[in-house]
């Protein structure tokens, strides 16, 4: 290990690295979950992630929050926390704002 290795192990983990490290999480979480699991198309989705400032987007990774329950019995729709609003989109207390009604995060819990 060279001089600028050992120094950089024994200097103190700053805010903008743990900023770029939850970036990074997030954005590695929600490719994976596209590749993972069923996408939603462009109708059915009821949020833009690139329009979620980052509390929202890392919220909803954190809940490993998707378009399209993998489990139709689990959906938002049938979720205590699930208000309905328009088409598929309607709004959960839990992620405070927007959710698909075919949607799933990992609080979920039935009506």
């Amino acid at each position: 290990m060279g001089k600028s290795e050992k120094e950089n192990m024994r200097r103190p983990l700053l805010r903008r690295d743990l900023l770029k490290h939850l970036v990074s999480s997030i954005v590695v979480g929600m490719a994976f979950a596209g590749f993972a699991g069923r996408s939603a198309s462009a109708e059915e989705a009821c949020a833009d992630p690139a329009k979620l400032d980052s509390g929202a987007a890392g919220l909803r990774a954190s809940l490993n929050y998707v378009e399209l329950a993998p489990d139709p019995a689990k959906t938002c729709a049938a979720c205590a926390f699930f208000a309905a609003g328009a088409g598929l989109c309607g709004s959960c207390q839990i992620l405070n704002g927007p959710a698909n009604s075919k949607g799933h995060c990992d609080s979920w819990g039935p009506k």
